[in-house]
């Protein structure tokens, strides 16, 4: 199964104003900080961008499949600025909540009120970028059969181009080829990480037993707080959070973020 996901415009905002340098400013109604009216009034200093910096998980909403089963369609629009239903990665009562160098791996803390009693719910958790993963792929689909290879930049024909006939290889549908340019983020839950998921859906009541979405988020930090911080890619999953189907006492995913251009064969 080929799992599905959507790229936001908020996104495509950030990375235009940051290739030409003009000041970013967050548009009104796009932020998560307004969502969950965290630091509102706290904004990104000039000459400055949010990055890809913090996780998200959400268990609502389904993709859907098609009629092969061999692909899923997110639900969602690039204009999306939250997944369907949010949750948070803890919830720690206040004479329980964790020590300091755990609280700095995670980011929107937010006093909750459950039965009368105060916690702190904390609803991103901040990238881990020590093992990220640069790659180039060339994907040749013919006749059906697909293969994926690394993109060979040592070739006279990105400097020196020649004209190609489009339109008579357009009409060959039979062949297909497309470049990509990705980043692989890994996402990895802890056994404790888990055990701290589920206290969050007997907490908040929730009648789930799997995250269906991962939300890659842009912000800015400043002193270990999160601002400007908004939805930049979603990627449907179905990874179950009972502790008897954990592998190897971790969940763990990699994340491939970026985007395809279509080339001629």
């Amino acid at each position: 199964m080929v799992l599905s996901s959507q790229r936001t415009i908020h996104w495509l905002s950030i990375l235009l104003d940051m290739s030409i340098g003009k000041v970013f400013k967050i548009l009104p109604n796009t932020s998560l900080n307004e969502k969950f009216n965290i630091d509102t009034d706290v904004h990104t200093p000039e000459n400055n961008y949010p990055k890809l910096n913090y996780y998200s998980i959400g268990v609502g909403g389904s993709p859907i499949t098609d009629a092969t089963e061999a692909y899923k369609f997110s639900k969602h629009s690039a204009i999306d600025g939250a997944l369907f239903n949010q949750i948070p990665f803890a919830i720690k009562k206040l004479d329980e909540d964790f020590d300091l160098a755990t609280r700095n791996l995670y980011r929107f803390r937010k006093i909750l009120v459950i039965d009368d009693i105060e916690y702190a719910a904390y609803y991103l958790k901040v990238i881990d970028k020590t093992d990220l993963r640069d790659f180039y792929y060339e994907i040749k689909t013919i006749d059906g059969q697909s293969t994926l290879g690394v993109y060979n930049n040592n070739t006279d024909k990105i400097l020196n181009p020649l004209p190609i006939d489009k339109p008579s290889r357009l009409n060959n549908i039979n062949t297909a080829s497309y470049i990509s340019k990705l980043i692989k983020f890994y996402f990895s839950l802890t056994k404790n990480e888990v055990d701290e998921l589920l206290n969050v859906i007997a907490l908040l009541n929730l009648d789930a037993t799997h995250i269906t979405e991962i939300g890659i988020c842009s912000g800015y930090d400043i002193d270990n707080t999160a601002i400007d911080v908004q939805l930049a890619y979603i990627l449907d999953t179905d990874l179950f959070i009972t502790t008897d189907m954990l592998s190897d006492d971790k969940i763990n995913l990699w994340i491939e973020v970026g985007g395809s251009e279509p080339m001629f064969l």
